[in-house]
């Protein structure tokens, strides 16, 4: 069993949680400093621009629908 602190830090589960604080702490910051409602797409457009925000937000939103759809159950056809 990997139960060590050596494999936790070997395998990444570490740095994961360290980035995704980092990201966390992020939108956190960024939340207090926009009191507008919209998130992840204000944010987006604010550090990008409309354009590129736009595009930028819209591909992480159709990719995450595709990969909802893909990992539905589909009924089988018997």
């Amino acid at each position: 069993m990997l139960t060590g602190l050596g494999s936790i830090i070997g395998s990444g589960w570490l740095f994961g949680a360290v980035v995704i604080l980092a990201i966390a702490l992020t939108y956190a910051e960024l939340g207090a400093m926009f009191l507008e409602s919209g998130g992840m797409v204000r944010y987006a457009r604010y550090s990008h621009g409309a354009l590129v925000g736009f595009i930028a937000y819209g591909r992480t939103g159709l990719r995450s629908f595709r990969r909802f759809l893909s990992k539905r159950k589909r009924p089988s056809s018997t």
